[in-house]
């Protein structure tokens, strides 16, 4: 049975370029890693040029920006921890019932 992709779309909102990502391309690790490189390029690129060191037109510098939306730091450092610590511990709920679903499933096709 194949399995049914959608496809991604790129676009850049200064430009009419559009990408389409085919998913049939992204079925092996090296695919992957490669798309999602050119992808945290190009992502480090848009947020790079939106900042008035680069453009002295733009009002703004995201760094300052960035903060002023944050707010209060140190809560939005403990917010990130709490997140990551329930994240962490969902992960590895999630790997430990993989688990026993993986070892129960080869336990099944070896009887």
């Amino acid at each position: 049975m194949k399995k049914k992709f959608r496809r991604v779309r790129f676009r850049r909102s200064s430009t009419a370029f559009a990408e389409e990502v085919d998913p049939e391309q992204l079925l092996d690790r090296n695919s992957m890693l490669a798309t999602v490189e050119t992808m945290g390029k190009v992502t480090a690129k848009i947020h790079a040029r939106a900042d008035s060191d680069v453009d002295a037109s733009l009002p703004h510098e995201s760094e300052v920006e960035i903060l002023k939306a944050i707010g209060n730091l140190d809560r939005f450092v403990d917010d990130l921890t709490q997140m990551e610590m329930f994240y962490k511990r969902q992960v590895e709920k999630d790997f430990q019932l993989f688990t026993e679903w993986v070892e129960k499933e080869f336990q099944k096709r070896e009887e």
